[in-house]
Order: structure tokens, then C-alpha cells, then sequence
């Protein structure tokens, strides 16, 4: 809560996935947010920020405080951030990636014409769409290698140069070992733990 904006909140928001589909992850961040606390509160908000990974600020906050996914929120009483005079802070999560996402998705290829590019925007709108549920998934790889977990992250981006080029990259959490990175131009199809398909990128 700002000075300027008394009895008006900032949510502010920050992840990997949102700085390349910043449009459209507002959106859908929106629209689920709506769905949980209403349209009225959501009125209440003063605006939503969202910060870039390499923004100053995204380092000030985590250096300050720490806030794991079961945690309750931390309250702040007038934090130093954003150079902004800041009454009132709640910190909902606050922590730092346990993998560099950004260099994960160099190691992917780049997508080679508009079918490719296309492949992997649709992945990347059902990895959103599943990700939420936190059910775990089979992904078969092309040679019909496959991996078993939940969506932990995912991430892609575009060269501004060439709107069918691009590369992304999902990562992979299960209970037998670290995160795995998939790069989606390798994935054939995705199955549900109960064998069933639920995703092939048909063209």
C-alpha cells in the first residue's frame, strides 16, 4: 500500500514465464485471481506489476525476505523497495529458483519455420492450462523415451527478429531425483497417470 494510493493495494508478481508472455500470463493471472477472491476485491487493487527476472528489485525483495509456498505471508511495515514510500506490505511467496531458467532454455533448439514456432506456443498454453492442477504427467520424448513428474516450471521465448523462431523448454520435478529440462520440440505426446493421452500437437 502506497502513500499515493491510500486504501488501494499493488500486487506485484514476478516469475520466468512471465517475462516473454507478459500479455497474456497478466491475463490469465487476472482471470484466476478473479476466480478466487471476486471481482469486487479485485476492484480494491490499485494496479498489478509485474517485474522482469534480471529487475533490481526482484533481488532487493528476495534478499529481504523469504516466503516459501507453505508459508504463511510476512507483513512488512514500511520496506524499502521500489524507492516508493510503501506503508504496508504483505509478501504472499518470495524465493529464489533452485535452477538458472534462462540458461536452461539456450540449451533447447530453436523452432525452424511457422509449424515448429507453432508447436511450441500450444505447448506452452496446455502447460499453463496443467500446471495448476499439479497432477502428475508422462511426457513421451520422440524415440519414445519418457519422463514422469509435475510441471515445475516452463519457459520460452522468441528472436525479435523472426516471429517462427523460437525455443522453450518445460522442467520436470518428480520424488526420485533433481528437476529434468524437456525441450518441447522433443516431446511427442503427453499422457495423464492414468495412461491416457491428453496432448499431441496435431499441426
Amino acid at each position: 500500500m502506497r502513500d499515493e494510493s491510500p486504501d488501494k493495494w499493488d500486487l506485484v508478481i514476478s516469475a520466468p514465464w512471465i517475462d516473454t508472455l507478459k500479455l497474456r500470463a497478466l491475463e490469465e493471472f487476472v482471470k484466476k485471481t478473479t476466480a478466487i477472491i471476486g471481482t469486487q476485491e479485485l476492484f480494491t487493487l490499485s494496479r498489478i506489476v509485474t517485474l522482469d527476472q534480471d529487475d533490481p528489485n526482484l533481488d532487493t525483495i528476495l534478499q529481504t525476505v523469504q516466503v516459501d509456498d507453505h508459508d504463511a505471508p510476512r507483513e512488512l511495515q514500511s520496506p524499502d523497495f521500489f524507492d516508493l514510500n510503501i506503508k504496508h506490505a504483505y509478501i504472499l511467496r518470495a524465493k529464489r529458483l533452485p535452477i538458472d531458467i534462462k540458461k536452461e532454455v539456450q540449451r533447447a533448439r530453436w523452432s525452424k519455420g511457422k509449424y515448429e514456432a507453432k508447436k511450441i506456443s500450444d505447448h506452452i498454453d496446455f502447460f499453463s492450462s496443467i500446471q495448476s492442477k499439479g497432477q502428475n504427467i508422462k511426457i513421451i520424448l520422440t524415440g519414445q523415451r519418457d519422463i514422469t513428474g509435475k510441471i515445475k516450471y516452463f519457459y520460452w521465448e522468441n528472436d525479435k527478429n523472426n516471429i517462427y523462431k523460437s525455443r522453450g523448454i518445460v522442467i520436470i520435478e518428480n520424488d526420485d531425483g533433481p528437476l529434468k529440462t524437456i525441450d518441447i520440440l522433443e516431446i511427442d505426446r503427453v499422457m495423464d497417470d492414468q495412461g491416457n493421452s491428453i496432448f499431441r500437437y496435431k499441426g
